[in-house]
């Protein structure tokens, strides 16, 4: 039998003030006065004041049941509501000419890319994209902050990385979108991932975020408090087995 603290404590108030009521009951001016034996009366009031007080134990009892039951059933709806982030890695031509995608699909622009379709070098090049949607019973996401943090190796004599990050915001994301973000960037012979964060809000204003690290080829899902703090974790995958080709891979 699962109860609250608070009902717990109401059962225990009762069963100690119980003695104190029938005592009270015992010295009222009726039992002096009424028809019967004191001893007749005290035995009533005693079964009397018993049920009054079972039956509010036994209220007490349902009705912290009734709480329980009602926080599991919304633990479970906010559970079975949340929605989870699909990260993949994907080479295409820079406007996506001729690639077959979703009819709901995007490119979220950045200034990277921006450059990218200006520089006549671009025309029929191939570039390495992330593709992100979500899974899960509900149809959107909200307030969704990408963050990619790369390294692009610059095509010199000293082969220098040069840390760049791209981030990208979309107040909703429909389940049947796929966001293509391009991570190319004008001047770098290779792109090297290093950490893809998503940070987005549930239809219940869960916050949750999601990574991807590649240094550590870890993906996770973490609840987060108010305070932008990790309060929970939701579940670790560990990506080492798995044979992927980066875009890191491909030259431009």
């Amino acid at each position: 039998m699962k109860l609250d603290k608070e009902s717990k404590w109401k059962i225990i108030v009762w069963i100690l003030i119980a003695p104190i009521v029938v005592n009270i009951l015992m010295f009222l001016p009726s039992f002096g006065t009424s028809f019967g034996e004191p001893l007749d009366w005290l035995g009533f009031f005693g079964n009397y004041s018993g049920g009054i007080i079972g039956g509010i134990v036994a209220y007490i009892i349902a009705s912290g049941q009734i709480k329980v039951q009602n926080k599991e059933n919304e633990k479970n709806n906010i559970e079975s509501s949340r929605s989870y982030i699909i990260l993949e890695e994907f080479i295409g031509p820079v406007n996506l000419n001729g690639v077959v995608t979703h009819y709901n699909s995007k490119i979220l622009s950045n200034k990277y890319y921006d450059e990218i379709q200006k520089d006549p070098n671009s025309k029929g090049m191939n570039i390495p994209f992330y593709k992100i949607h979500h899974s899960g019973l509900p149809e959107i996401i909200l307030d969704c902050e990408i963050t990619a943090y790369l390294f692009g190796e610059k095509d010199d004599i000293e082969n220098t990385l040069s840390p760049y990050i791209i981030k990208s915001h979309i107040s909703v994301l429909e389940k049947n979108t796929e966001l293509f973000i391009p991570i190319a960037k004008v001047g770098s012979n290779y792109v090297y991932p290093k950490k893809v964060t998503v940070i987005y809000s549930t239809i219940h204003k869960e916050r949750i975020q999601y990574t991807y690290d590649v240094d550590n080829q870890l993906q996770t899902h973490n609840l987060m408090n108010k305070l932008g703090q990790k309060e929970k974790e939701l579940y670790k995958v560990d990506i080492q087995g798995e044979n992927w080709i980066y875009p890191a891979k491909i030259k431009q």
